[in-house]
């Protein structure tokens, strides 16, 4: 679903300005968000036919969804047992 939804072209503000840095090997502006800036410099480098922006987009993609895998995981965790969650898994 995010993959399909993606920005088709390059973001305004602080969006297109991390997919150019990370395309430069930069520092954008203050925080700057070190660890994104790599992880698209390192996407960036990966052998395939799209573009900067659409390898960022991937990379945000993939975060995102790891990040509402880690959600669902730990709200299963720490609630009680119930027939509620053996519905959803």
């Amino acid at each position: 679903v995010y993959l399909r939804t993606r920005y088709a072209g390059i973001p305004g503000g602080d969006s297109g300005e991390l997919v150019g840095v990370a395309c430069q090997g930069g520092v954008p502006h203050p925080p700057g968000y070190p660890l994104y800036t790599m992880l698209i410099r390192i996407f960036m480098m990966l052998p395939t036919a799209s573009t900067p922006h659409q390898r960022a987009s991937a990379l945000s993609a993939l975060a995102t969804t790891g990040a509402g895998a880690l959600l669902f995981a730990t709200a299963r965790r720490v609630s009680p047992r119930s027939s509620t969650w053996s519905a959803m898994a």
